[in-house]
């Protein structure tokens, strides 16, 4: 007569705020004249933000706008931690499908619980260049973790 519980999983999903900002593309190849970044969740597999095309001059490129981006992330119940969230930064000059150039990953798991901004260097895979993005991340949104309240 009763259907059977459903075994539910033991994981919370918390919405946090990230601010993107100070993009800059360092070593960028001759042949791309305007590029752009977008920004996609691993866990969700689709651009969450993207930047405006920006021009490459001298081999560097300057992103002037600031991302604001509220997304969901997971974490076990057992621990307020936040184990991974990974995004990866897709740097492009057209389409994303069609004109790829570079892609970089990082982990903001350790970013949730601080409120400062944190400046990353990403050294972009698939490029012979030595091809570097640098972005400064800042949770807005922190949340204080069992050892902060002590």
């Amino acid at each position: 007569m009763f259907g059977m519980l459903k075994n539910r999983s033991q994981k919370s999903r918390d919405r946090f705020e990230f601010k993107f900002s100070e993009f800059q593309a360092f070593q960028v190849p001759k042949g791309w004249d305007k590029i752009f970044v977008s920004i996609i969740p691993m866990e969700i597999g689709k651009f969450i933000a993207k930047s405006g095309k920006a021009y490459v001059l001298d081999g560097s490129c300057h992103w002037e706008e600031t991302i604001l981006e509220s997304t969901w992330v997971s974490q076990d119940e057992a621990s307020t931690d936040v184990d991974e969230y990974l995004l990866k930064f897709v740097v492009a000059m057209g389409s994303v499908r069609f004109g790829t150039l570079w892609e970089a990953t990082v982990n903001l798991a350790g970013d949730t619980s601080s409120s400062a901004s944190i400046a990353v260097s990403l050294q972009l895979k698939k490029c012979d260049h030595g091809t570097f993005l640098q972005v400064k991340i800042k949770c807005l949104t922190s949340r204080m973790t069992p050892r902060d309240k002590q």
